[in-house]
């Protein structure tokens, strides 16, 4: 059985900023817009210092860099059983709601993402250095170009987590030139120098997410886009970048291999932006066979599928392969994020 997925839904917005000016759609559309405006609904559903040193004198980014080498850290799935008596209802959560790590324990984001990080790792180490300066399948970017973006987005968000541990403002990217010259400088270096950058990128974030916990979840930052979104989203919005871009390298991952978690996770989180924000040209998503469902626009058909199609079309990742509309007729294509 699946667990509830009743959390708090406040915002949908992009953590950076585009990629070329070219593609549909770039995979930073995947946050949600604006804080405490929106809450996601599925269909017939309410909804400074340097770097602290650990016993041996290591820093919390070597130590993660090394977890990262060896692999450590797999996402697990919990079991979950049918209570066969009422269950007292639990106490409310404090301080960052559903994303807040109980005492002596990690929080609910920190296996998926490592899992996440590692398939992402793992894909560039099976490129060569002609696979690197091939296109991917973002028009006008080579795969060089993804790597080095999704290097300089863990960075990026290495600025907002200290900006929600700290309180004192530190932007994601110095402006969206800069931002664009190092993914641009970046695209074309040997494929260990990207490896090395992306490893060693990883475990900054991952150094630097010790200290979201306490007032930091629910800490208010603004990405490059000038979104604004709690701290609680930042590992999540991560997560979003890593997976989608797996696919946009174009090495055999699709969106059939997305997680079922992040699926329906990310459905859940762009439902209100497109429902809202965007003129939707279907009604609804409603996943095959007899599963959930998510309101996306005010009018058209509704379009049946797995989720993962549902979602690799809300993305512009695919032109609807695998769905069916109801009524039938062509599948129409998704509206652009800007």
């Amino acid at each position: 059985m699946r667990l509830s997925r009743g959390r708090s839904r406040e915002t949908s917005l992009r953590l950076c900023s585009r990629a070329p000016r070219t593609m549909r759609r770039s995979a930073t559309g995947l946050f949600r817009s604006g804080y405490g405006a929106l809450r996601g609904r599925r269909a017939g559903r309410g909804g400074g210092a340097g770097p602290a040193r650990g016993p041996r004198g290591d820093s919390h980014a070597m130590r993660a860099l090394r977890r990262f080498r060896a692999g450590a850290g797999a996402a697990s799935v919990a079991r979950v059983s049918t209570p066969t008596a009422p269950v007292p209802v639990p106490p409310q959560p404090g301080p960052g709601g559903a994303d807040a790590a109980a005492p002596g324990s990690a929080p609910p984001w920190r296996e998926p993402l490592a899992a996440s990080t590692r398939r992402f790792l793992d894909a560039a180490r099976g490129l060569d250095g002609a696979a690197v300066r091939a296109p991917s399948l973002l028009p006008g970017w080579t795969r060089g170009h993804v790597l080095a973006h999704v290097a300089r987005n863990a960075d990026g968000m290495v600025n907002l987590v200290r900006w929600a541990a700290t309180g004192e403002e530190t932007p994601m990217y110095a402006d969206r030139a800069t931002r664009d010259a190092d993914i641009e400088r970046g695209a074309g270096r040997p494929l260990a120098e990207h490896l090395a950058d992306l490893e060693a990128s990883a475990a900054r974030l991952d150094a630097a997410l010790q200290d979201l916990r306490g007032p930091a979840l629910d800490a208010v930052v603004r990405t490059s886009s000038g979104t604004e979104l709690p701290g609680r989203d930042l590992p999540w919005g991560r997560r979003r970048e890593l997976e989608v871009h797996l696919v946009d390298l174009d090495v055999g991952t699709t969106p059939a291999h997305w997680p079922e978690d992040f699926v329906l996770r990310t459905l859940d989180d762009l439902a209100p932006l497109f429902r809202h924000a965007r003129e939707t040209p279907v009604r609804a998503l409603r996943s095959a066979p007899a599963g959930p469902s998510w309101e996306v626009g005010a009018r058209g058909p509704d379009l049946h599928g797995p989720p993962s199609a549902l979602l690799a079309w809300l993305t512009g990742r695919s032109s609807g392969d695998g769905l069916r509309p109801d009524p039938d007729g062509p599948v129409p294509p998704a509206p652009r994020w800007a």
